[in-house]
């Protein structure tokens, strides 16, 4: 859970960072319906994510066990931590920046409208 809070810290650093240099967050990827339910902040969100793979991790590792699966040789065990967590990392990053795009979006969108008036 500590390694989603910390990619999403920075994500959601970067991504703001990025609004501020001129990028136009109206034009960004939009949000799944479920990503939009998550919360907007970055350390909540990195936990509510974090939990989601705390949850899929005890999952797999309930279906390997069923499976007949009771250990890994240090090699393996290796590479599933590295394709694991690159995954991880990725997933996290890319949610992370759709949702904090599509939060500067939503405060964009109300801005113009604001202005406008």
């Amino acid at each position: 859970m500590d390694y989603s809070v910390l990619v999403a810290g920075f994500s959601a650093a970067g991504v703001r960072r990025a609004v501020r240099a001129g990028l136009d967050a109206v034009d960004g990827p939009q949000p799944g319906r479920w990503l939009a339910r998550l919360p907007s902040g970055a350390s909540a969100l990195g936990l509510s994510l974090g939990a989601a793979a705390a949850v899929v991790s005890v999952l797999a590792i309930w279906v390997l066990h069923l499976l007949g699966v009771s250990g890994l040789s240090t090699g393996w065990f290796l590479v599933l931590k590295a394709v694991y967590g690159g995954v991880l990392g990725y997933l996290v990053a890319r949610w992370v920046m759709v949702r904090q795009l599509s939060a500067n979006r939503a405060a964009q969108i109300a801005g113009s409208t604001d202005a406008a008036r």
